[in-house]
C-alpha cells in the first residue's frame, strides 16, 4: 500500500491556503470532468477556518455552487441551531456566503428523537442521491475529514463495533467519553473509503503524538479508527 500523501506546513496560514486552495481547484475540476462535485464536509475548529476562506477567497468565484452538492461526515444529537452542530458551523462560515440551492445541501437530522432512524433515511437519501447523479454507484468525489486526540475521525471511535460495520453507510453511534458526550450519527469506513479523494485537516500540538502514529501505522488498528481510512486516497494538510 502507498504511503499517504503529506503536505506539512509549520505556518497555519500556509496550510489553510493551501488547503483551500487544493479543495477549490478539485472542485472544479470534478465539476469540469462529470458535471458536478459531491463533498462532504467535517466539523471542528480547522475546517471552520478552510470554509471560511474557501466561500470568500478568489477561487470561489470560479465554482459553480449551484453544481456543487455537500453532505456531511457525522453530526452530533442537537438541534440544527445549536453551537455544538457540525452543520450550523458549516450554514455560519460556508453555506451562508456563497449561491448555492438548498436542495444542494443535505444535512443529517441530529435533533430527530429516533438517531436509528435518522441514520436509515439519511443513508437513503444517499443512495438516492447517487442514482441519479451516478447510476447508484456509492462514491463521493471529496470526503474530508478531522483527526480527533483519540484517533477517531468522522464519528468512529476507538475500539467500537462501528469500525468493521460492513452493511450499512450510516449509522447511529453512541455517545463517546470525550467531550462533547453526545450521540452521534456517522458515515462508515464502508462509504468513506469509496471516495475518490480523501483529505485530511488536522492542526494542534495535542495531536502530534497520535498523528504519527496514524500515518506511521502499517495496518488498521481499532484503538486508532483514522488507519481504516484508505491511505492511497488520501492527502494530509497538517499544521
Amino acid at each position: 500500500m502507498q504511503q499517504s500523501r503529506i503536505n506539512n506546513y509549520n505556518l497555519s496560514a500556509d496550510m489553510q491556503d493551501y488547503a483551500v486552495s487544493f479543495i477549490a481547484e478539485s472542485i472544479i475540476s470534478f465539476i469540469k470532468v462529470q458535471g458536478f462535485c459531491s463533498i462532504v464536509l467535517s466539523g471542528g475548529s480547522t475546517p471552520k477556518i478552510i470554509y471560511q476562506k474557501l466561500s470568500t477567497g478568489e477561487l470561489s468565484k470560479q465554482i459553480n455552487w449551484h453544481k456543487v452538492y455537500f453532505f456531511f461526515g457525522d453530526e452530533r444529537a442537537v438541534p440544527f441551531k445549536s453551537d455544538l452542530s457540525n452543520f450550523k458551523m458549516a450554514d455560519d462560515n460556508l453555506f451562508s456566503k456563497i449561491d448555492i440551492p438548498e436542495v444542494n445541501i443535505h444535512r443529517i437530522r441530529g435533533e430527530s428523537q429516533d438517531l436509528a432512524n435518522a441514520a436509515a433515511l439519511y443513508e437513503e437519501e444517499i443512495y438516492d442521491f447517487f442514482v441519479a447523479k451516478k447510476n447508484g454507484k456509492i462514491e463521493f468525489d471529496i470526503m474530508l475529514l478531522g483527526l480527533g486526540s483519540d484517533g477517531h475521525t468522522a464519528s468512529l471511535f476507538p475500539d467500537s463495533n462501528s469500525l468493521n460495520e460492513q452493511n450499512k453507510i450510516v449509522i447511529a453511534v453512541p455517545a463517546p467519553s470525550i467531550n462533547p458526550v453526545i450521540k452521534r450519527i456517522s458515515l462508515t469506513f464502508k462509504v468513506i473509503n469509496r471516495s475518490e479523494l480523501i483529505i485530511f485537516l488536522v492542526s494542534g500540538e495535542e495531536k502530534k503524538s497520535v498523528l504519527t502514529k496514524v500515518i506511521n501505522s502499517k495496518s488498521s488498528n481499532p484503538l486508532l479508527p483514522a488507519t481504516f481510512v484508505n491511505k492511497e486516497k488520501s492527502i494530509w494538510f497538517i499544521s
